[in-house]
């Protein structure tokens, strides 16, 4: 099976939350690098490793357009020039501040408050590069429905390529694999709360303010490999 390609959000390298993310995780997306994490107490390291292994292999990210193989016939130089054009014609925004919190299993960043301008990005970017997404194999519909989905869910599958998209969708950083047991949830919240406290300004501001400015292109060469960002498209960036 050939590699696959995203659409995320990423921080901007220079910020402190790209910084402190990529920390957390044990990776920065943009040098392949491997990074020391942060010590949680109550958490032996090897173990907090383990329960960030999924995000790692993806990076400090929020979907936009979930992984895709190209469809035949689509080359990574259309797609570029795609995001390019696509870009162009959008404008920065804020969203509201990020908060560390619970989704589902797994701990993530997501904003305090609804933004109905991040739906509509992420709703746009689903739809806009569907053109670029080879069909999902059977394997793939599969082991998505395994994991158990609404019948609305099920439908979005079917015609996007995975469920959690349109009114399922729900920006989030992705910081922890699923974490099953609740206590062991607890100790990593209030450890991943201590790492994000008030403290560094920077970071601070970075939570406080975030604006989308940017989408990013990640690429995975092969199964198993791990996501980089090959790509950033500057909102209102016309060429020429």
């Amino acid at each position: 099976m050939s590699g696959r390609y995203a659409i995320f959000w990423a921080p901007a390298r220079r910020t402190a939350l790209w910084r402190v993310g990529c920390h957390v995780l044990g990776r920065d997306a943009a040098t392949g690098k491997a990074l020391p994490q942060p010590e949680l107490p109550g958490l032996d390291s090897g173990r907090f490793r383990e329960l960030t292994e999924p995000p790692r292999l993806y990076g400090l990210h929020a979907t936009l357009k979930p992984p895709f193989r190209l469809a035949p016939g689509a080359s990574v130089d259309q797609l570029r020039e795609c995001l390019e054009d696509f870009s162009a014609k959008r404008r920065p925004f804020g969203i509201p501040p990020l908060v560390l919190a619970p989704v589902g299993r797994f701990l993530a960043l997501i904003p305090e408050d609804p933004c109905v301008e991040l739906d509509l990005l992420a709703r746009d970017c689903v739809e806009h590069f569907d053109r670029f997404r080879a069909p999902s194999t059977l394997e793939e519909l599969d082991k998505r429905r395994s994991k158990g989905l609404t019948c609305r869910q099920d439908a979005l599958l079917a015609k996007w390529g995975y469920p959690y998209v349109m009114e399922e969708y729900r920006f989030h950083i992705t910081l922890t694999g699923s974490i099953q047991d609740p206590a062991e949830r607890e100790v990593c919240l209030r450890g991943l709360a201590d790492v994000l406290a008030p403290g560094d300004p920077e970071l601070e501001d970075d939570l406080a303010g975030v604006e989308i400015r940017e989408i990013c292109l990640y690429e995975q060469p092969g199964p198993g490999q791990p996501f980089s960002i090959v790509g950033r498209y500057l909102f209102g960036n016309h060429r020429g």
